[in-house]
């Protein structure tokens, strides 16, 4: 037979080796045609196949009490098509142990290069949630060489019926799944990824220590083991291809690294929380299943409806996402984020941008929009900016009136009573008024403190808090020099405070509110809504530096506080309900944070009318926790009510208004409504295209 022969011979036998029996004659007659002499090497070769096999194939009892170098063998374990696992106890040290045996002269090379692969992987892995290998050598079985290795026995249940079984919580699941993680980054950092992540191949031991298994398909990224590193073929993959990530689906090998296998962990926590896979592939065709792998967008956690909180749901979509660079760059990574998560403290994953949503549903539906690059769609959770106070009126009339008269002409374009948000020019008029204000050196130290103060927090609402910063500090350096009225000092340091809050600067914020804090303490100690206002923000800094618990605790203790003094229960009251229901929405309390958001959107409603900016973020701020509580119908009739009336009150193309449609578009995508969806997208972009402009700094 000649080589090219020969080859082919080979590799049309590995190939039908792995098919079942009842498939493979049918594949052989097809594969092998007319050609007789190569159906009959076909026929030899699987003959001798079964004359070896029978060394594998004895009857089970047969095998107790049988050697295989230093075991003795005490029972089968398992069986497969190439092989067989036995309980074996090793001479010494004497020790159970598990054999992993295959058929060596007739087993298929793919088979071969796996077991191989497999054996030397383990060597190299040395991690408690990892099978250890003991020793891997060949046997003479008299009718050829059979290869075995002998490693660590793990005895237990695979991580889903183990969690099923002792129905064990949400949290629990979330301690296993970060070990889980653990010895998954043991085997990166040693240059291996797994490549076939499931919940049967992972093990969980009685004293629940998980162990990964089965590292027969990995691929070795360095190149002293390069060589043994086998492709899977599509026959092989069948039986895990819902947990395989975008690019092994379609092929690329040279991209499967380690955010490969993030992908597979994102779908085996999705399996083990909510019992069912996020991509429903059964009764598919592969080719089907296939597409909706690589271009479909996963189930949500919380469209399951069975109340996740949205942190979890950030951890897990960020692991699922399609590109390889959107997940996290290591499961180190990813378990450090489900510790946060257990700790109710910040997550280091942010969820996904609206612009990034947008980007997926433009390409999904051929949306014609050139403009998607420059077009801000963000800030989806607004409930978190649902806190700006009423500010106080100035003490002095004469410093209020040059205020006023400063500031009028500036920002009459935007007002949005007037200009129904038709300002497309916002920051041009913003950079004018900044230049004018710190050029004029007639205006008094106050009068400009104030000034600036305003625009700090114009540019603040933009989102541009970077020109914001310098800004608000000198209006607070101002207001110092000049002996400013208390209130006025508090609010500055609040405003100052909450910028630096939105740049992730908590230590800076409490520094600032701390200071506030003590100047309302000492003008009106214990009793004044300046200093409610100011721990309310302190407790939202706490919750994002410390976690929620921390930040829940303290604004708790603010709202005791606070209903013990005779205070009116106005708009900071309604604040500080609303706040602290959005640390109870993060830490999964959701009937209590939807509690909270009645009661904040009562008092707003009473106070200030039913239509009000405030009322329409306090009805979307409800159709977000019930969007989280998965109930979506309910969740979009709010949110219906509050895009209504943020289009009748500021106008279609207010940055607010953009911000509605774009929660609306949200829930209209979890609720699987695509073609709906997209037109409150598109009607977004014009509206930010119309509002902040091109030049906004959420832009992305």
């Amino acid at each position: 037979m000649t080589d090219n022969r020969f080859d082919r011979a080979r590799s049309l036998f590995d190939r039908a080796a792995e098919l079942p029996e009842q498939e493979r004659e049918a594949f052989l007659d097809r594969e092998c045609g007319d050609d007789a002499s190569l159906r009959e090497e076909m026929h030899r070769l699987f003959a001798a196949r079964e004359r070896a096999g029978d060394f594998l194939e004895a009857p089970i009892m047969s095998w107790s009490g049988r050697r295989i170098g230093r075991y003795t063998i005490k029972e089968v374990i398992a069986e497969g098509g190439m092989g067989v696992v036995l309980r074996a106890v090793q001479d010494s040290p004497r020790r159970d142990v598990a054999l992993k045996l295959i058929r060596g002269g007739i087993a298929s090379e793919n088979a071969l290069r796996r077991f191989r692969l497999e054996a030397e992987v383990l060597g190299r892995l040395d991690h408690p949630g990892i099978a250890h290998i003991f020793e891997a050598a060949v046997t003479d079985t008299g009718v050829g060489e059979q290869p075995y290795f002998a490693m660590e026995l793990v005895e237990g249940e695979t991580l889903g019926e183990y969690a099923a079984r002792r129905k064990l919580g949400t949290r629990a699941r979330i301690d296993l799944l970060a070990r889980v993680c653990d010895a998954v980054h043991h085997a990166h950092q040693k240059g291996v990824v797994h490549r076939d992540l499931k919940p049967a191949n992972i093990v969980v031991r009685s004293d629940g220590q998980p162990k990964v298994l089965d590292f027969g398909v990995a691929r070795v990224t360095d190149s002293d083991l390069q060589a043994t590193t086998m492709h899977t073929s599509i026959g092989q993959v069948i039986g895990t291809l819902a947990y395989m990530s975008p690019e092994q689906v379609r092929g690329r090998h040279e991209d499967v690294d380690a955010r490969a296998d993030i992908y597979g962990l994102g779908v085996v926590c999705y399996e083990v929380l909510t019992g069912r896979l996020p991509q429903d592939i059964e009764g598919k065709v592969i080719a089907e299943a296939a597409r909706m792998i690589t271009e479909e967008d996963p189930k949500t956690l919380r469209s399951t409806g069975q109340g996740f909180p949205a942190d979890l749901e950030t951890i897990v979509g960020k692991c699922l996402a399609k590109e390889r660079e959107r997940r996290y760059a290591s499961a180190s990574e990813l378990a450090a984020d489900l510790r946060r998560f257990l700790n109710n403290e910040p997550l280091a994953a942010r969820p996904p941008s609206a612009v990034y949503q947008f980007r997926k549903f433009a390409r999904r539906n051929r949306t014609p929009l050139a403009i998607v690059s420059i077009i801000v769609l963000s800030i989806v959770a607004f409930a978190v900016n649902a806190t700006i106070q009423a500010r106080r009126l100035a003490t002095e009339a004469e410093s209020a009136r040059q205020v006023s008269d400063l500031l009028v002409g500036l920002f009459e374009s935007i007002d949005p009573g007037k200009a129904k948000g038709d300002t497309v020019t916002v920051r041009e008029v913003l950079d004018r008024g900044v230049d004018g204000i710190l050029s004029n050196d007639e205006l008094q130290p106050l009068v400009r403190a104030r000034a600036l103060k305003v625009l700090g927090e114009v540019y603040q609402h933009l989102g541009n808090y970077q020109q914001a910063e310098p800004l608000l500090r000198r209006a607070v350096d101002d207001m110092l020099a000049g002996g400013a009225d208390p209130d006025d000092l508090v609010s500055a340091y609040h405003v100052l405070g909450y910028n630096q809050e939105a740049r992730d600067d908590y230590d800076a914020a409490l520094e600032c509110y701390n200071a506030g804090l003590a100047i309302a303490d000492q003008e009106r100690p214990r009793a004044s809504k300046a200093r409610f206002a100011t721990l309310t923000r302190i407790g939202m800094a706490t919750m994002r530096r410390d976690g929620y618990e921390a930040g829940a605790r303290i604004m708790q203790e603010t709202l005791t506080e606070y209903d013990a003094t005779n205070l009116p229960r106005d708009e900071s009251y309604a604040a500080l309900l609303n706040d602290l229901a959005i640390a109870y929405q993060r830490l999964g309390r959701l009937q209590e944070a939807a509690d909270l958001y009645q009661r904040s959107l009562a008092i707003y409603e009473e106070r200030l009318g039913s239509d009000n900016p405030y009322v329409s973020r306090g009805l979307s701020n409800l159709a977000y926790v019930y969007l989280d509580m998965g109930e979506l119908e309910k969740a979009l009739a709010y949110q219906e009510r509050s895009t209504e009336m943020s289009i009748r009150l500021l106008g279609e193309n207010h940055r607010d208004t953009g911000t509605a449609l774009n929660m609306q578009g949200s829930i209209l995508k979890d609720m699987g409504r695509y073609d709906e969806a997209v037109p409150y997208f598109e009607r977004a972009i014009k509206a930010y295209e119309n509002s902040v402009g091109p030049g906004h700094s959420h832009v992305s």
